[in-house]
């Protein structure tokens, strides 16, 4: 023991306490410091692949966006080609409508009977020029959605009959349009 009042010599045993103590404390500080630069290094490696993240989604949505304005673009020149056909398409049919009426009456008359074996109707087309002449039948069933083109040729002055057995069985309320490149088209409702 130390004769001055205040101040002891601490034993050996408790320098080597102290000293113990104080190790440890440096190397918990010394784990605190690694613990704390590993996780500044993970926080480093994450920031680094959000920004790479980021940088994708960038090029990405550059991507994209090159691609929905190259989109725009075809469907403009879609629209516009459309555009362009549709008056076309509409020019050729007023063209049609005006070389129709141009033409001459179809001398063909169209009448229905009855068929002799109950199936349906059996349209009569009886030609009354003198020459012959072929054809073109468009049916349409409104009812059924059907529709369908025949083609019939028909003797000079001749009748011919068409029905179930020539593929259509007519019923009241079908459609008939008559055609030929010569005459007027002819449209007939069945009765």
């Amino acid at each position: 023991m130390n004769d001055k009042p205040g101040f002891d010599i601490p034993s050996p045993a408790q320098r080597n306490q102290k000293l113990l103590i104080s190790a440890a404390l440096n190397v918990l500080l010394a784990l605190a410091l690694c613990a704390i630069g590993l996780y500044t290094f993970m926080i480093k490696v994450d920031m680094e692949e959000q920004k790479g993240q980021l940088i994708r989604n960038a090029d990405d949505r550059q991507k994209m966006e090159a691609y929905l304005l190259q989109a725009r673009t075809e469907l403009a020149a879609a629209r516009s080609e459309a555009e362009t056909l549709r008056s076309k398409l509409n020019a050729q049919a007023v063209g049609a409508q005006t070389s129709d009426s141009a033409k001459p009456e179809l001398p063909v008359e169209v009448s229905f009977r009855k068929s002799f074996w109950g199936r349906g109707l059996i349209a009569k087309f009886r030609n009354q020029s003198a020459h012959s002449l072929t054809l073109i039948l468009a049916i349409r069933n409104p009812t059924l959605s059907k529709v369908n083109r025949f083609q019939l040729r028909i003797e000079p002055q001749g009748t011919e009959e068409f029905g179930y057995s020539d593929g259509w069985e007519f019923a009241s309320g079908d459609e008939l349009a008559v055609y030929h490149n010569d005459f007027k088209g002819l449209k007939v409702v069945v009765p």
